[in-house]
């Protein structure tokens, strides 16, 4: 037999009995093989509950964040993503389930962070090497804590709603109501300030310039139906009612007229008053002359009349007081007019009225109906998307799966048992040779 034939004898020996011994005491390998894989398994899932975090991603998308701007225009603020009564509230709910005992030690264990992407990453440093500041406001912020799915879930919704409760614009505008009670200039007055009121409503939303997809119209075409009912229907009742001085009271008009004339004349005084004061100021003041030496090829002494600032803005006080004591008389005399014209109107003349100011208020009502259809679509489109969940609530941990666990049990198990089950062989052969 040769060397060749020889080793390969003495390997095939070696596996055999390295079958035999693995046969012999597979009980035993069996045991510690589910033993080990019970300890790494257990472990394993120790170390993952241990090591477990709940995750979600907040979106926000409104006009002004860029700015760093909440939907209201004052400063937006990130810790303000969960506010103490959200936390409050499930703390309260969940408590069962949550790890902390402690509500301030709940609340300290939800972080947020905010989202830059990598191009932004890129900008901000290669502004740091030039020695400039760039600012960003993220869109994205993660929330995590160390509670389960459910914790974290409940506390994301419950961040949505309160900030679109406390920032979701709510543009929705009142009827106007009947003005059956109302004294005709009364209900002018009323009219007037729920239409100015609708125009700078429409004013301000117009300025983005937003049609309706659905409605068919902007706020410009609104606008144009306010400006057209102010400046048409609404100025002829009351041009009617000023130029008849027609009133459902005459006795209380009167007093009013009365009261209203009184403020003016009292008015008239105190500024007549003020212009007295200041005209006698103006009496007793001099303008200051200013000695200057003109150089032309020479020294030549002269004076020049420079004009005096503290004198000028007497004389503009004093004409503008004037200005408003001729404008209170104008009032005045209006009022004394309108007082004398004080009547009451005929049954016709009231109902054909009563018919002017109905037909106001049903065409201003229709107005603020298609403006607040037109304002609905218009917060869905700018805000409806303002704050949502961009991502589902997940768990992550710092651990591996649990059959990642089970499988490095089974072969660490394996080689454990193979290896005691030699030692075990090498005991019993041992006895065998030098035991008694």
């Amino acid at each position: 037999m040769n060397q060749v034939q020889e080793r390969f004898h003495y390997e095939e020996e070696d596996e055999l009995d390295l079958v035999r011994t693995t046969m012999k005491h597979k009980k035993m390998i069996g045991l510690v093989t589910i033993l080990i894989s019970l300890i790494i398994l257990v472990g394993g899932y120790i170390y993952n509950k241990s090591t477990l975090k709940s995750s979600v991603v907040i979106a926000l998308d409104y006009p002004g964040l860029e700015d760093g701007k909440n939907p209201n225009g004052t400063t937006f603020s990130s810790n303000e993503l969960m506010p103490v009564s959200v936390v409050n509230k499930v703390f309260e709910k969940y408590k069962n389930e949550i790890k902390y005992t402690d509500n301030l030690k709940f609340r300290d264990s939800i972080f947020i962070r905010g989202i830059v992407p990598d191009a932004v990453k890129n900008k901000i440093k290669q502004s740091a090497e030039k020695g400039e500041k760039y600012t960003y406001i993220p869109t994205k912020y993660q929330i995590e804590t160390k509670n389960n799915v459910i914790v974290l879930k409940n506390l994301a919704l419950g961040a949505i709603e309160n900030f679109q409760k406390e920032y979701k614009p709510n543009l929705k505008i009142d009827h106007i109501q009947s003005l059956d009670n109302y004294d005709y200039r009364d209900s002018y007055l009323i009219l007037n300030n729920k239409l100015d009121t609708l125009k700078t409503i429409a004013l301000e939303n117009g300025k983005n310039n937003f049609v309706s997809s659905k409605l068919g119209y902007s706020f410009d075409t609104i606008l144009s139906e306010i400006k057209s009912l102010q400046s048409i229907d609404l100025n002829i009742f009351n041009s009617y009612v000023t130029m008849n001085g027609f009133t459902l009271d005459s006795n209380i008009a009167r007093v009013r007229y009365e009261s209203e004339i009184k403020d003016l004349i009292i008015q008239k005084e105190n500024l007549i008053e003020k212009a007295e004061v200041v005209r006698k100021m103006l009496a007793d003041y001099k303008p200051q002359e200013k000695t200057f030496v003109l150089t032309n090829g020479g020294s030549i002494n002269g004076q020049l009349d420079i004009p005096d600032d503290y004198y000028s803005k007497l004389i503009g006080e004093y004409l503008n007081l004037n200005k408003k004591i001729k404008d209170i008389q104008s009032e005045i005399r209006r009022c004394e007019e309108e007082k004398n014209k004080i009547k009451s109107p005929d049954d016709q003349e009231q109902e054909m009225l009563e018919k002017k100011v109905d037909i106001v208020v049903e065409r201003g009502n229709k107005i603020i109906d298609k403006l607040n259809a037109l304002n609905k679509e218009y917060v869905e489109v700018k805000y409806g998307d303002m704050i949502k969940m961009d991502s589902p609530v997940i768990e992550t941990t710092a651990g591996k799966p649990l059959y990642t666990y089970l499988a490095l049990g089974i072969i660490l198990g394996l080689f454990t048992g193979i290896f005691f089950s030699f030692i075990a062989e090498f005991k019993e052969d041992y006895k065998k040779r030098y035991g008694k």
